[in-house]
Formats: structure tokens, sequence, C-alpha cells
């Protein structure tokens, strides 16, 4: 999820995320870019 929220912060919302062989849920996918918005947010 980590590596998710810093890729989203500098690209944007992302639809589907792997990492290590394992793809991200749905839900796991709306918390990394709800996150990663925050993180934009709070850098401005």
């Amino acid at each position: 999820m980590r590596e998710c929220k810093k890729v989203a912060a500098v690209i944007g919302p992302v639809a589907s995320y792997k990492s290590r062989g394992r793809d991200l849920t749905i839900g796991q996918l709306r918390a990394c870019n709800k996150a990663a918005v925050q993180i934009q947010t709070a850098r401005n």
C-alpha cells in the first residue's frame, strides 16, 4: 500500500496496482488514491 500511495501521489489516481506478485483489491485502490490526494494537497 505504501508504494501505491507514493506512485499515485506523483502520477495521480491509479486504476490497478501490482507489487511483488500481488494485486491490490478495489478497496485498497480506493484507499491508495484517497491517501495520494491528501498527500498532494498537503504538498501544495
